[in-house]
């Protein structure tokens, strides 16, 4: 055992490939930690000013959440350093143990490291091998960031060549994979691993293979922690999902950023003793997981039964109780109202389509996506899948929507309770006899009635017919309004008319009727509708330009959803009036909305696009997703025609 002139040995505690770690004590007899350089290490010349360098850049560090060193020995003959000695163990100690960590106790730790990460970025220092086994605690509670064996100071020499990759695989940022150039956001990429695995359980892009992890970081999106916890909230969980943004620019700014989110979270919330009561988890973990997962399971079958007794909504009742049940599967009073729930609520297991899938993919791409949350929650909500829904509901939700129309889709996802019924009062006195409760009005009203029918009847034949058209003509002016998501009697004017001149083919005289509309009320909030109509009308009359210019002007004025029903009729106008390049990006628009029916009339126009400009092989690209992606949809037809005519 090796011998430090001021330090007694105690035992030791570690040994590893390039050093071993010792229990000690100094001359005032308190307890350290000695990490002593393997002889046949210190020899190996580049190690050794890495070894150098972390002792000085740990030195520069004074930080409550940064290990400190005592003291160090820089050779010729010892290579070692001097820490605190921590009983209680590292993060991913804690992690094998308990594979998903109190929902406290982790906001609490992922705090302390944020903290330390924001100082040593402030100090121009980037760790670059963030991981559990990174993160040390003490036996009081404490944590400390460790290693920076491998960070890059902006005050030291660079050690490196570019290209090198430096750091654990699967805590790696995707410019640490690929070799590129870094700064402090990568950081953050590895920081979000670990927030991912510490309130999940699990590390997503982990394989057996350091290859196939690497290319995971750099290609593959997580499913949203949520998925896999539902007790995370949505504010958390989408800080961690902006960490792991593969594009350094869209991670967060600054370290407090990222610590605001946690800060948000102790709101309302009583934290009492946490520092106190996180010692004593890490003194018995096993045992007291037992205890916190009971006190939270608790919580919510109380929330619950709250929630049945005020008769709210059930669907918020099935979020909380099956939370509680499956934080104790034991409690038989939560398992009993989570099965009558479910039979209630008509609860099918379902199996994951193709579409939901693809709109969940684009979710994780971009987690704010209202449109693309609001499609998932209606998908979810018509299977029955409420789990799915309410992580929805509550990302939806999270988002702080301001919009009137947007908050009215939000709030239509969650299924209302039964309206509330009075029972039927006691009558006394003589037997109950239901046609004298009748108001005499009644009795009115239906010898009216029955007047109105035997009239009808002698209703002439050719009446009958004139009756039956306009309905016809009724009913095809309601069709050929059900592209718009308001109704015609929603509407501050009436449109009536000018549909019924356009189901009759008299296009230009509809055409001047919404013009003069337009002109008339400039100012409408639904005024939108209107240049919507004049520009579909337009393109049928051969009136480009100005289909242009209307699309254009109901594409920016509609509402949020409703925006993609003028998307593709303003990149046919584009197309006509010879403007390519915004044809091609406004149909862009709704191929990516993934929408079962505006895509593949987007695809299908654009492919369209691409042939008569001679870019043959985005033509088939476009007509090849169409087939493979929608095939319910009506364009089917169309694009295997095509692809038979030019033979791809």
């Amino acid at each position: 055992m090796s011998e430090f002139e001021k330090y007694k040995i105690k035992e030791i505690i570690g040994t590893g490939g390039m050093a071993t770690i010792y229990l000690a004590e100094n001359k005032d007899g308190k307890e350290v930690a000695i990490k002593e350089i393997l002889p046949q290490i210190s020899k190996d010349e580049e190690f050794i000013k890495r070894f150098v360098r972390e002792i000085k850049i740990m030195q520069s560090l004074q930080h409550p959440n940064i290990l400190p060193i005592y003291d160090a020995s820089l050779g010729p003959e010892k290579y070692y350093i001097v820490m605190p000695y921590l009983s209680g163990g590292t993060l991913k100690d804690l992690s094998n143990i308990i594979q998903r960590i109190p929902l406290d106790f982790s906001i609490y730790i992922l705090q302390q490291i944020a903290k330390a990460l924001e100082y040593a970025h402030h100090k121009g220092i980037i760790h670059r091998d963030l991981k559990p086994s990174n993160v040390m605690f003490s036996g009081d509670g404490n944590l400390y960031l460790t290693d920076f064996g491998v960070a890059r100071a902006s005050t030291l020499t660079q050690l490196t060549q570019t290209g090198e990759i430096l750091g654990t695989p699967a805590y790696m940022s995707p410019e640490q994979v690929l070799g590129m150039p870094i700064d402090y956001k990568s950081d953050y990429f590895s920081f979000g691993i670990i927030c991912y695995e510490i309130l999940t359980g699990t590390n997503p892009f982990m394989t057996d293979n350091p290859i196939t992890t690497m290319k995971k970081i750099v290609e593959f999106y997580p499913p949203g922690p949520m998925d896999l916890n539902p007790s995370i909230p949505p504010s958390i969980e989408n800080i961690i999902l902006k960490l792991l943004k593969k594009e350094p620019k869209e991670r967060p700014e600054n370290g407090f950023e990222i610590i605001e989110e946690f800060l948000a979270y102790w709101k309302g919330k009583e934290a009492g003793n946490l520092k106190e009561n996180f010692a004593k988890f890490l003194n018995n973990p096993e045992e007291e997981i037992k205890k916190y997962q009971k006190k939270e399971a608790l919580e919510h079958k109380e929330k619950a039964k709250q929630l049945l007794f005020q008769k709210e909504n059930k669907t918020m009742v099935y979020w909380h109780i099956y939370q509680a049940y499956q934080l104790n599967p034991e409690d038989l009073e939560a398992f009993q109202i989570f099965e009558n729930l479910k039979s209630s609520l008509g609860e099918i297991k379902i199996q994951k389509d193709p579409v939901t899938e693809r709109l969940e993919e684009k979710w994780r791409q971009n987690p704010e996506n209202v449109n693309v949350l609001i499609q998932l929650g209606k998908i979810y909500k018509s299977k029955k899948d409420y789990l799915n829904l309410l992580k929805i509901y509550n990302r939806l939700d999270r988002l702080n929507i301001k919009d009137p129309y947007l908050r009215g889709q939000v709030q239509s996802l969650i299924i209302p309770q039964e309206p509330k019924r009075e029972p039927l009062k006691e009558i006394k006195g003589e037997p109950y006899n239901p046609l004298k409760a009748i108001p005499i009005w009644i009795y009115l009203i239906i010898g009216i009635i029955f007047a109105i029918f035997f009239i009808n009847k002698v209703i002439t034949k050719g009446q009958k017919s004139a009756e039956e058209t306009s309905t016809a003509i009724t009913q095809e002016m309601d069709k050929i309004f059900s592209t718009f998501d308001k109704n015609i009697a929603e509407l501050g004017f009436d449109i009536k008319p000018l549909l019924k001149l356009e189901k009759e083919g008299k296009l230009k005289e509809a055409y001047n009727g919404y013009i003069a509309l337009i002109e008339e009320k400039p100012n409408h909030s639904d005024v939108y509708v209107l240049h919507g109509k004049a520009g579909e009308i337009g393109l049928k009359l051969g009136y480009y330009a100005s289909s242009v210019e209307h699309l254009e002007t109901a594409y920016k004025r509609a509402p949020l959803l409703e925006k993609k029903n003028y998307i593709y009729s303003l990149g046919e106008a584009y197309f006509k009036n010879g403007e390519n390049s915004k044809a091609e990006d406004i149909l862009k628009e709704g191929i990516d909305l993934e929408d079962e029916e505006i895509s593949p009339k987007c695809l299908l126009k654009r492919a369209e696009i691409y042939i008569k400009q001679g870019k043959l092989n985005l033509a088939k690209v476009d007509l090849d997703n169409l087939i493979n992606n929608y095939p319910e949809a009506s364009e089917i037809d169309d694009a295997k025609n095509l692809k038979n005519s030019y033979g791809f």
